[in-house]
């Protein structure tokens, strides 16, 4: 699955497929002047045929030394207990899949990469780009054998996408500036 997003701020924008079916939107707000939210909303079937959108996660950004908390599943879980955050300048997100085995997204500045625990590549993305030479839309492809954990795939992509964008490109951070 190929998704695309023009928005320079992956927490406030609309993932989309080819067709322009747009199945994630992410909508962030200001909580406080120390906190921000973004929900992630998840479009999909309805029982009369139709479409539906559900909450599929949200996050709540907050200072430093104060972990972010993603909800999800019903569960509420600090940034630091989903994440070891490691690597040199710690550009890599390792967390537990839904299967109970270890997922990592390598962050460049300019793309990301989700790796299974066998070393396979499940996803690549990058943000969105404004240049001289016009737009770059941002990406996610997600590889059809990691289909079955799409949800988790975009939550945490909009989670380490958000975190990159705040200390490596210096684009508006979703999370509060402290």
């Amino acid at each position: 699955m190929h998704l695309t997003f023009r928005s320079t701020d992956v927490t406030n924008a609309t993932l989309a497929t080819p067709d322009a079916h747009a199945t994630f939107r992410v909508e962030s707000h200001r909580m406080s002047p120390v906190s921000r939210t973004s929900t992630v909303h998840k479009t999909y079937p309805a029982a009369d045929g139709g479409m539906q959108v559900g909450v599929l996660a949200r996050i709540d950004w907050h200072c430093r030394p104060r972990p972010d908390v993603l909800h999800f599943d019903g569960n509420a879980v600090n940034s630091d207990v989903l994440f070891r955050n490691d690597g040199f300048r710690k550009r890599q997100f390792t967390f537990t899949g839904p299967d109970g085995r270890p997922y990592k997204w390598h962050a460049d500045p300019d793309t990301v990469r989700l790796d299974a625990y066998d070393g396979a590549t499940l996803a690549t993305g990058h943000g969105a780009a404004h240049g001289p030479f016009g737009v770059r839309d941002g990406t996610l492809s997600i590889n059809p054998a990691a289909y079955q954990m799409i949800d988790t795939i975009v939550m945490t992509f909009v989670y380490v996408e958000g975190i990159i964008e705040k200390r490596e490109r210096g684009g508006a951070p979703p999370p509060p500036v402290c």
